[in-house]
């Protein structure tokens, strides 16, 4: 799932899944390339309107609290939450396990340099 961030990145695209709840704030665009645009519709006054378009942070936190939108992405393959949460908490593994390491080894250096200055001072 590529999520666009401008409505201006859906031109001259084919929309395959659309919703525009009727009350709803939020509008929901998913293109043929599995390309995901959402965004919000405020209207202060009479002329005058605002469009936000969410960015991916916007469109997974969206996406996780709209059932219906959650399990029509998965319907059309195009985002698997559980699947997208997993990988993340497995990045984030992988990231401490290395700056563990990381961690470990400059300990180590200290360790070394530490030991060579104190030993060498006897």
């Amino acid at each position: 799932m590529k999520v666009l961030t401008d409505y201006k990145q859906l031109e001259g695209k084919t929309i395959a899944f659309a919703h525009m709840a009727q009350f709803a704030d939020q509008i929901t665009l998913v293109t043929t390339d599995d390309e995901v645009l959402m965004a919000t519709f405020t209207q202060e006054y009479e002329d005058e309107f605002e469009i936000k378009v969410f960015n991916k942070y916007n469109v997974i936190y969206a996406i996780n609290n709209d059932k219906y939108i959650r399990e029509e992405f998965s319907k059309l393959g195009i985002f698997d939450l559980e699947e997208w949460k997993e990988e993340q908490e497995k990045k984030q593994r992988l990231e401490r396990q290395n700056l563990k390491m990381i961690r470990e080894m400059r300990e180590r250096e200290q360790y070394e340099k530490l030991k060579a200055k104190f030993e060498s001072s006897k």
